[in-house]
């Protein structure tokens, strides 16, 4: 895909953030032949079924729809990038947007983990949270389509969530009112989640970039999620494709430890939604192949690691030296078990005007998590 960063998208109400969307409608084109892409067995008649997921990406399969707070008038099919590349949705982005059965049983059916096992929302309930900072959001009580949004409410009922952890009923509405956070959380807190709604919310309300002609096979996604290790890089993934089915936004992820080649193929069909580890993206970048211009949602999850692990250049080279935005045209979150003066240093650089939240007693991990830890031989 071929996209350059959109550095003149208008913007109104709230705070200046994510207002207003991309505010004018482009012409259909006439239907291209299929190309490698996970749109390529979508009739763009709007007559076929849908074309089945691909893996490492979000979503179901591609259809179009009316279109919600991004200013367009009508709607419109999808149609392929006018400059070749991924085809892109009437929001903008990657994804699909029709339900498919079979992504909806993969992702939400059988052994998927939903959050209402194995968690005492009672004892959740008696956590002690506590926030600094100016102008603190007030904390939601339950989801529902006023305080989440129809795409992500619908995709919490398919998921069984029945009601946010203390993380969520906090950072959710900071994250929407597009405030930076810096939390201190436990362990299986679900932090995820709480990342995540406000970040998709705001995505879906701004639409994506423009694209304008570039001769470079470049992805320029408009969120980047940064985990210390392939495992938690992963599981954020699964995640977010929870979260993103039929919302029209492509996330992918990469890491180190697996074929690089199969990944830039998977961030080429079209990535929105980046979940990376540092090393590996950083590799990406030097391979011209990801650009940070229109990275607008920053997320550090479990900085605390990735500080110990040495990341720490490649964090600094990634939001400091890439071209990502800055100051108040980027939303950046942080979530670390503990808050000691590295990490401190970090914030302070990364994030502008943040709250501080910390949710239980820092540097543990929630007593009711059980936590199994298996040994395995280095051949297995």
């Amino acid at each position: 895909m071929s996209r350059e960063p959109n550095n003149n998208r208008s913007r109104g109400g709230g705070r200046g953030r994510y207002g207003g969307g991309r505010g004018e409608d482009r012409s259909p084109l006439p239907p291209p032949q299929p190309a490698n892409s996970r749109w390529g067995n979508v009739d763009l008649d709007g007559d076929a079924g849908s074309s089945g997921g691909v893996a490492g990406a979000g979503g179901g399969a591609g259809a179009s729809g009316s279109r919600g707070g991004a200013g367009a008038s009508g709607s419109r099919r999808e149609q392929r990038s006018i400059y070749g590349g991924p085809q892109i949705n009437e929001l903008g982005f990657h994804g699909d947007m029709k339900p498919d059965k079979r992504t909806e049983q993969r992702l939400f059916g059988g052994d998927v983990e939903r959050q209402t096992t194995g968690i005492n929302f009672d004892n959740y309930d008696n956590i002690p949270v506590e926030t600094s900072g100016s102008d603190c959001p007030e904390a939601i009580t339950e989801y529902t389509i006023e305080t989440i949004g129809e795409a992500l409410y619908r995709n919490t009922q398919l998921c069984g969530y029945s009601r946010p952890t203390p993380v969520q009923k906090y950072s959710i509405p900071i994250g929407i009112a597009g405030r930076d956070l810096m939390a201190c959380t436990q362990t299986g807190s679900g932090k995820t989640a709480g990342f995540l709604f406000p970040i998709i919310m705001a995505m879906l309300q701004r639409g994506g970039s423009e694209e304008t002609p570039s001769s470079r096979r470049r992805v320029y996604p408009e969120a980047l999620v940064l985990a210390p290790n392939r495992e938690l890089a992963v599981q954020i993934q699964e995640e977010a494709k929870r979260l993103t089915y039929c919302s029209g936004i492509a996330s992918v992820v990469v890491y180190g430890g697996a074929d690089i080649q199969d990944q830039i193929h998977l961030i080429d069909l079209g990535c929105d939604l980046l979940v990376a580890t540092p090393v590996r993206l950083v590799d990406l970048i030097k391979r011209d192949r990801v650009a940070m211009d229109n990275c607008h949602f920053l997320v550090l999850d479990e900085v605390d690691r990735m500080l110990d692990l040495g990341c720490e250049p490649q964090l600094r080279r990634i939001v400091k030296k890439e071209g990502m935005p800055m100051g108040e045209d980027r939303q950046t979150m942080m979530f670390s078990a503990t808050f000691p003066p590295n990490i401190q240093r970090l914030a302070a650089d990364f994030m502008h005007d943040y709250i501080f939240l910390t949710v239980g007693h820092v540097g543990s991990a929630s007593e009711d998590v059980t936590q199994n830890v298996e040994y395995a031989e280095e051949v297995d």
